[in-house]
């Protein structure tokens, strides 16, 4: 990994740091059915999104500097006019038919009729967020990483002071509605209203601002090299090239998002009270925001540390790489449990704060919850160190073996138990160990140096 590449995901996790810190504080002001109603809305956005253009601007950035180092000038620009108008097509057909299903899946599938209003305002997000990675996509193509920080970090701050100002202007519809309805729950789907359209007004504003960069660097440009600028390429051959090398990107991604939906699907399914469907709110608008704000800062210090590893595996020089990794290995245990501990102590004071009630139902779920911060952490040192060896076919299978666990346990904890809501968290513990066990396995076979796990890792 490079130093642009390693900047590129720092700054990235960075900006998803801030988009939780975002999500809690939107969760203060939709109280938990707005939240809960938004959440899934944003989930089922998040989902199409994935499919159709989530791997797409690291796949196009790469295939253009490629081209270009090659000297293949005319295929880049090519390639980018491929992209653009084949990517844009599917987003558009993805857009309309995610905005003609929005009654069906909000009311027939997760039977949440109040979030219908909030998938069709983000259906046209769809297009634009896949329109904008292509943009990027040209940019990193062209060796700029920038637009992608700016990008994330502006996304954030776009959402959060137009959702404060949607949420105040349509919460004040929204309670006139449900004063002459005499349904409370309308003042809570307007603010959520309000929060998807922020979420559009973002996306548009960000493929503004790219589309004006995009016109002022054309005009900077000065002239390419003459060199190889004849064209080899054909439109068909490009754009099985772009859904080769996307293809495996936007699986493992959606492998990783997947069942927390599958699950909310089979929740929403298997409940009497659709009363109870609520609580889920305090899963996506607390729980997951407090646990993963404490999961991606470990995630970033390793990150640094893998990429040495592999360096020195790669000169040969085992000696050096074994004294990274048992150095990433004892952060790695260190952090994971101090945050596992805080968060599980001060699990009563964030179910108060972030929290519409102080119930013992929530400080459950972030008390169980906080126990896989250690797995989640220590899963992604030993997930990049095999990434970065090129086994991403053994990630993709312990992917699958992950969501089977999670779903499979699930439904366990779900039909067995008590508690239901409580189902989602025991699935992600039980998940997130068998991940665990399973993927150190596979890396004791693949690292290229023996490790003393006695004397060297263990004992300090």
């Amino acid at each position: 990994m490079n130093q642009m590449e390693y900047k590129k995901r720092i700054f990235e996790m960075l900006s998803h740091m801030l988009g939780l810190v975002v999500w809690l504080i939107l969760g203060i002001f939709l109280k938990k059915n707005g939240i809960t109603y938004f959440g899934i809305a944003m989930e089922l956005y998040l989902m199409a999104f994935l499919i159709v253009g989530s791997g797409i601007s690291n796949t196009l950035g790469r295939m253009i500097y490629v081209r270009k180092a090659r000297g293949q000038y005319k295929d880049a620009d090519k390639l980018k006019k491929t992209a653009f108008f084949l990517f844009g097509f599917l987003a558009l057909l993805m857009s309309i038919v995610f905005f003609l299903a929005a009654n069906t899946l909000s009311v027939q599938v997760f039977k949440i009729p109040y979030s219908a209003p909030m998938v069709r305002i983000l259906a046209p997000a769809i297009f634009l967020r896949t329109i904008l990675s292509v943009f990027l996509g040209r940019f990193q193509g062209e060796g700029s990483a920038l637009p992608t920080v700016i990008t994330c970090i502006a996304r954030q701050i776009l959402i959060l002071l137009f959702s404060v100002l949607f949420i105040f202007l349509f919460e004040k519809q929204g309670v006139r509605v449900s004063a002459l309805l005499r349904e409370e729950q309308f003042t809570a789907m307007y603010a959520g209203m309000g929060v998807a359209l922020a979420v559009l007004v973002s996306e548009l504003i960000l493929c503004i601002y790219l589309i004006f960069l995009m016109q002022g660097s054309g005009k900077q440009k000065g002239k390419e090299n003459q060199e190889g600028m004849r064209t080899t390429d054909s439109v068909a051959s490009q754009a099985a090239s772009l859904f080769y090398n996307e293809g495996p990107e936007v699986f493992r991604k959606c492998l990783i998002f997947l069942p927390v939906v599958v699950a909310l699907i089979l929740f929403a399914r298997g409940i009497q009270d659709n009363s109870v469907l609520i609580s889920y709110g305090n899963i996506c608008g607390t729980v997951l925001p407090v646990i993963c704000l404490f999961t991606i800062p470990g995630c970033c210090l390793l990150l640094g540390g893998c990429s040495k590893i592999i360096s020195c595996m790669k000169k040969g020089d085992s000696g050096f790489a074994r004294k990274h990794f048992y150095g990433c290995f004892h952060m790695t245990v260190v952090y994971g449990l101090f945050c596992t501990v805080f968060v599980a102590v001060l699990a009563p004071e964030f179910a108060g704060v972030f929290g519409e009630e102080t119930g013992e139902m929530l400080t459950n779920l972030i008390r169980i919850f906080a126990c896989t911060i250690f797995f989640n952490v220590t899963s992604f040192f030993f997930t990049e160190l095999l990434f970065y060896l090129g086994r991403k076919l053994l990630i993709l299978g312990m992917q699958v073996i992950y969501f089977g666990t999670y779903i499979g346990s699930f439904l366990l904890f779900f039909k067995g138990g008590k508690g239901e809501i409580l189902a989602f968290a025991n699935a992600a513990l039980l998940a997130g160990f068998v991940y665990l066990i399973v993927v150190f396995g596979l890396l004791l076979l693949q690292l290229q140096f023996a490790v003393d796990w006695l004397s060297q890792v263990a004992v300090p």
